[in-house]
């Protein structure tokens, strides 16, 4: 008797398990786009979008070059040339599953994403290496990386460190992962399983 009891309250435990992963996994993947148009030029970032989970790192607004509206970004310090020695960075408040940059007048010093995971692990990279110095109509000027991964931060620079040629960073975008709260059916077959379990055992206590 006793071994029957304990077969059917375990199998009791396996069908609440099963709805709890089925109704908690799932996600929604929100996508949060920043391109700097809302600060005007002539601001360090810092934590201007913490509320929006990030944090950028010797980031610092300037007008875009032509043929791009708006308003980019460059080195705080080095201005046009962000060495790879002294990246820009940006720290996530939670971790994210992709991010994108786009950078402008991409030449011969190229362009990189690196993501890091929160451990401060390189897990994903990416580069294009341009044609040119200067802004020269080539396809790679403008050009957008994309990483993905468990990320907790990101850096962004050029990849090499030859004279005149610079880079500015655009568009931001990144994708978060948020849980849905479970809705009030799920929420009643979850009581209705854990209560079928709680009579099982009674009736086994009072037999």
């Amino acid at each position: 008797m006793q071994l029957e009891d304990n077969i059917k309250e375990n199998a009791m435990r396996a069908i609440l398990a099963a709805a709890l992963i089925s109704c908690s996994s799932v996600v929604n993947a929100a996508t949060v786009s920043i391109d700097f148009d809302d600060l005007g030029s002539g601001v360090t970032i810092g934590s201007t979008y913490s509320g929006q989970g990030v944090t950028f790192v010797d980031a610092y607004t300037i007008p875009a070059i032509s043929g791009a509206a708006g308003t980019a970004i460059y080195h705080a310090q080095t201005g046009y040339r962000t060495d790879p020695s002294d990246p820009i960075g940006a720290v996530f408040s939670t971790g994210v599953s992709s991010v994108s940059v786009t950078g402008y007048d991409v030449g011969v010093n190229g362009f990189q994403l690196l993501a890091f995971d929160a451990g401060d692990s390189l897990i994903d990279s990416s580069q294009i290496i341009g044609v040119d110095v200067g802004t020269s109509g080539a396809p790679t000027d403008t050009t957008t990386l994309t990483v993905t991964g468990l990320i907790h931060r990101v850096e962004f620079s050029q990849v090499q460190d030859i004279a005149g040629d610079g880079i500015l960073f655009d568009n931001f975008v990144f994708e978060e992962t948020a849980v849905i709260p479970l809705p009030a059916s799920a929420i009643l077959l979850l009581t209705g399983v854990g209560g079928l379990g709680f009579m099982a055992r009674r009736r086994a206590r009072t037999a």
